[in-house]
């Protein structure tokens, strides 16, 4: 699937290895289904969608519109959210998670700031799908 359109790639190259993380497993996908770990612990309001970005170190934060936007430095929960390596080094990558506090979509991105209009087409789509 590319990022820029959506659509699939017929020629998608096959995946040959993953690595074994703590934590759930890290899967590039588009529009994942399943419950957010930590939302408490993320202080996210009920309701709303979220961009939660995960790094331990500054990085530009990307700016979208009709979601809440948080940066999370926890070990633990970026493991949660394998966006941390075993030897503790946390993203920087983001997750977006929906009105029904569902993780929809997850990476690593080394600048999350540099992709705002990237990110913010996803939450458009959740916009457009709730």
């Amino acid at each position: 699937m590319t990022q820029e359109t959506g659509a699939m790639d017929q020629l998608a190259a096959e995946v040959t290895s993953v690595t074994a993380t703590t934590g759930r497993r890290r899967l590039d996908m588009l529009f994942l289904h399943e419950p957010a770990p930590g939302l408490e612990q993320l202080a996210l309001r009920p309701g709303h969608p979220a961009v939660v970005v995960f790094s331990a170190n500054p990085c530009d934060l990307p700016q979208v519109i009709g979601a809440q936007l948080v940066r999370c430095a926890d070990l633990n929960l970026a493991l949660e959210y394998a966006l941390a390596t075993s030897t503790g080094q946390i993203g920087p990558g983001y997750a977006v998670i929906d009105t029904a506090g569902q993780l929809r979509y997850l990476t690593h991105d080394p600048a999350p700031g540099e992709h705002s209009a990237q990110i913010q087409m996803i939450i458009d789509a959740l916009h457009d799908a709730g």
